[in-house]
């Protein structure tokens, strides 16, 4: 699973895949669009993993910052069409 948290100023991300747990705490201070994908590649990087190793999303839908929680579910949605 990859959860993602964008409802706040400090993001988080955390992976729970093939017996690898890991998470990171992003500064993103409003800047969740440019900086929550190249965090989940570098986590994912890290851990030596793929997007395509995952077969589960979580993502905060409330309370928190209505753009960070769009932001959020919208790069979920975008990275759920690299299973089509």
């Amino acid at each position: 699973m990859i959860a993602i948290c964008s409802a706040f100023k400090e993001a988080l991300i955390a992976v729970d895949l093939d017996g690898k747990r890991d998470f990171s705490k992003v500064e993103a201070n409003c800047g969740h669009s440019e900086k929550l994908l190249p965090e989940i590649a570098k986590l994912l990087d890290k851990n030596g993993l793929s997007i395509k190793d995952n077969n589960e999303f979580a993502v905060v839908i409330g309370p928190g910052s209505f753009t960070g929680l769009r932001i959020g579910i919208a790069l979920v949605k975008g990275l759920c069409t690299c299973f089509d």
